[in-house]
């Protein structure tokens, strides 16, 4: 329902319910499971980042890597699988 709703122009805001739990881990989570439930990398990404941006009324300011945009941003590169942590071999 979720990926008819996107792709048939509405805004998809990915997140989690879990306040008291690491944020960076259910958001991780829901994201990959949109994936596997047919929403693009891209797709799914975008529903973390610009669409949020955009409901609140900040397109171009935040959500987005650019010149004069807002951003925390992390750079991690993964040996061989995204899905296991242990083959992570550095961070920025």
């Amino acid at each position: 329902m979720l990926l008819r709703l996107h792709r048939g122009g509405g805004l998809v805001i990915a997140g989690t319910d879990s306040p008291l739990d690491n944020l960076a881990v259910p958001l991780h989570m829901n994201l990959r499971a949109m994936v596997v439930n047919g929403f693009t990398p891209h797709e799914a990404l975008t529903t973390a980042t610009r669409n949020p941006a955009r409901w609140l009324g900040l397109p171009g300011e935040l959500g987005e890597i650019r010149p004069g945009a807002y951003a925390d941003l992390a750079l991690v590169a993964v040996i061989r699988s995204p899905t296991s942590p242990r083959r992570q071999r550095s961070a920025w």
